[in-house]
């Protein structure tokens, strides 16, 4: 059975399964509400009013613990002003350090080939490959579906975009053009906010920069309450949130209409090893026990659409 539970100021529905809390539909939903403890009941800060049928000890004044009360039935909860997740510093932009591109995730090679004949009748790809003096680089599936109508639309004259993974190269894409739409995003997944900057993968020059809080905020404050929250509840719900953050961010900084969120082709991505577990959507409760041992101290190149 669902419950629907709407948050004031804002009117935010969210629909919430029998035996959660107003805290869990408030991460369900995005809505802010200070629970620094993840919702382990021990800050008292999640305090709100509620309209409706629900359970809850009271907590003063009319007011529930929002990680204590479960609705009933539809519900309306208001959140009083000052006990939204508590907003840090933004900054719109900074310091642009010119940076020297050495061997980036992604690069694009631009390549010029004999057209084939009756005495060359080297197949696309290996054409391809003797171009580009790689012959040991991989290629996507469907980068050679579309490469041999790429390569005769384009005069034999095309962009190839090579990612790099470990000591293995994959051809992701060949397209004809000038090669526009080179770029890298590089991302600092704080605790509070989220930094992102577009990158020319070609020079390194920095194309565009946008930042916002991590919508993880909702379920806790610091690392150890979301860490808590993952263990509590799994830690699907914090990937989301924290994947809607970096989509976000991205689409802010391609909303100019100079680039387009697929000419994205690599994401650098830092953070600390609980914000990088919960990106990858891994169980982060072992470096919260001792010895403290993470999943993985060096986490694979991850294609997006295996990312989630």
């Amino acid at each position: 059975m669902k419950h629907r539970v709407t948050f004031f100021p804002g009117n935010v529905p969210v629909d919430v399964d029998e035996g959660e809390t107003v805290l869990d539909a408030a991460v369900a939903a995005g809505v802010r509400i200070d629970a620094s403890c993840g919702g382990a009941s021990t800050c008292g800060r999640c305090r709100v009013l509620v309209e409706g049928p629900h359970r809850a000890p009271d907590a003063g004044d009319g007011h529930v613990l929002a990680c204590q009360t479960f609705p009933e039935g539809e519900l309306s909860v208001f959140v009083p002003a000052g006990n939204e997740a508590r907003a840090g510093q933004i900054h719109g932009s900074y310091s642009n350090i010119p940076l020297e591109v050495k061997e980036p995730l992604a690069e694009i090679a631009h390549v010029i080939m004999e057209a084939p004949s009756l005495d060359d009748n080297l197949a696309d790809l290996e054409r391809l490959k003797c171009a580009l003096g790689r012959t040991n680089v991989g290629i996507s599936l469907p980068a050679l579906r579309s490469l041999p109508s790429v390569l005769r639309s384009s005069g034999w004259r095309a962009f190839a975009t090579i990612a790099r993974a470990g000591g293995t190269e994959e051809i992701m894409e060949v397209r004809p053009g000038d090669g526009a739409g080179a770029i890298g995003a590089a991302v600092d997944i704080g605790t509070t906010t989220v930094a992102l900057e577009l990158v020319d993968l070609r020079t390194g020059q920095v194309l565009a920069q946008a930042s916002d809080y991590n919508r993880q905020m909702v379920a806790g404050e610091d690392v150890l309450a979301r860490i808590a929250y993952a263990e509590e509840k799994g830690p699907e719900r914090l990937q989301e949130l924290i994947a809607g953050t970096v989509n976000r961010l991205l689409d802010r900084a391609c909303d100019d209409g100079r680039f387009q969120v697929d000419d994205v082709k690599a994401l650098s991505i830092g953070a600390n090893p609980a914000m990088v577990l919960l990106l990858l959507g891994l169980d982060p409760r072992h470096i919260r026990y001792e010895p403290y041992i993470p999943a993985v101290h060096e986490p694979p190149v991850v294609r997006a659409p295996s990312s989630g």
